[in-house]
């Protein structure tokens, strides 16, 4: 059985959309469906900032750190995970984080014995 990852699925909705022809989507909608490159240095200065996230219900996360991955260069740009501390946060998925500077989905998972640290693995 073949699996199919998350960025698959997305080029193959932006390849059916656009062979729908033109007229099927006004131009703000194509342009708004161009994947945006996450960087670290867009989360790097939001350490220790509140983030409101929003999926079925609103919590209240706090941008623990900004980290390597195992396995890539130290330092990657493109290649890092995020820890939050959320208390009684959401089940794993993917939900919308807002702070002041960010609005950005990304999809969370506990981590760690007391489901309060919630971890984003982010490879763009």
């Amino acid at each position: 059985m073949a699996v199919t990852s998350r960025r698959q699925l997305f080029q193959l909705g932006f390849v059916a959309a656009a062979a729908a022809g033109p007229f099927a989507l006004p131009q703000r909608v194509l342009a708004a469906a161009k994947p945006t490159r996450l960087s670290r240095k867009a989360f790097t200065p939001l350490v220790g900032a509140s983030f409101s996230v929003t999926g079925d219900s609103t919590h209240q996360a706090v941008l623990r750190s900004v980290g390597d991955l195992p396995h890539s260069q130290p330092g990657d740009p493109y290649r890092f995970r995020l820890l939050f501390s959320m208390a009684g946060g959401p089940e794993q998925g993917t939900y919308l984080f807002r702070a002041r500077t960010l609005s950005q989905q990304l999809f969370v998972v506990p981590v760690g014995p007391d489901v309060t640290v919630y971890e984003a693995v982010v490879v763009s």
